[in-house]
């Protein structure tokens, strides 16, 4: 990051110098243009024409340094995963397991018995690492759904646990509780939108197999549509931890992949808060 920054300044103040001198050249071609219009009888049409330019001018140049930063963002390849990055680049993994959850979930049709059969293979698991994370070189962000965030969130990262029992059926909570007591987050559903909370032992890779894990969620919300209320919340959370449990295995397979496609994972810049919780384990 150091090196880039100081890049960028250097060609900053490169195009700062190149920018001045133009101004001043277009300056005096304009004021030249002004003077030798000022000694003929259309001295209102010169002082138009004048502008015209101005704005032209204006409108042009703001254009190319809008375009040229947006062509400057999209060439620029970070090695580190944030929030947004880490979503393009696992999209595919996280579409396939969504599927696997549907067709689960459509034969288990809202049962308070979950199945156990095994929902992904491990055969299906090493094609994901090895085919559908991209590279760095791979992923390119956009503006625009970063615009859409602004006015509406589909994950809510590092919320206090205290939301988790706000207006709404405490035994069915604890139910869903009960699913992640040996994990460091904790994920539900409310308002069809993703929260996790995070354990006070919570690392990074805990982070990121909460990341996943809310990612996995919200693909199956969109994709359901309007069948989203035949299928219990309870339901589609254990699924969905079923399968992400299977994927994510150990955490150092999923990071050494991660690592393999050229990412660097010795930091994680998931947008998780500050705030944790903590309960006790069923191994203590």
């Amino acid at each position: 990051m150091a090196d880039l920054s100081a890049k960028e300044s250097s060609q900053e103040t490169l195009m700062t110098l190149a920018g001045m001198s133009l101004g001043i050249i277009l300056a005096k071609w304009l004021r030249r243009i002004g003077n030798v219009d000022k000694q003929s009888e259309f001295d209102l049409d010169s002082h138009k024409t004048e502008a015209f330019i101005m704005w032209c001018v204006f409108a042009f140049l703001t254009i190319l340094h809008i375009w040229a930063n947006y062509q400057g963002m999209v060439l620029l390849k970070l090695k580190t995963l944030n929030e947004k990055r880490a979503k393009i680049a696992l999209d595919r993994m996280v579409d396939h397991c969504s599927k696997k959850v549907l067709d689960s979930a459509d034969s288990t049709n809202n049962s308070s018995t979950l199945s156990t059969s095994l929902l992904i293979s491990p055969q299906e698991v090493e094609h994901m690492m090895r085919d559908m994370i991209l590279s760095p070189k791979e992923v390119s962000e956009s503006i625009l759904p970063n615009l859409k965030l602004l006015f509406r969130r589909e994950l809510y990262l590092g919320v206090k646990i205290s939301d988790f029992f706000k207006n709404s059926d405490q035994i069915k909570d604890l139910s869903l509780f009960h699913l992640f007591w040996d994990e460091n987050y904790v994920l539900w559903i409310r308002k069809q939108r993703v929260h996790v909370s995070l354990r006070w032992a919570a690392k990074e890779q805990d982070e990121l197999k909460a990341y996943i894990h809310a990612l996995v969620l919200q693909k199956c919300f969109d994709k359901m549509g309007d069948s989203l209320r035949m299928h219990s919340s309870l339901v589609l959370v254990s699924l969905t931890k079923s399968i992400v449990d299977a994927v994510y295995g150990d955490d150092s397979v999923f990071l050494n992949s991660l690592s393999h496609h050229g990412w660097d994972v010795s930091k994680l810049y998931l947008g998780f808060g500050k705030s944790r919780a903590d309960w006790i384990s069923k191994k203590c």
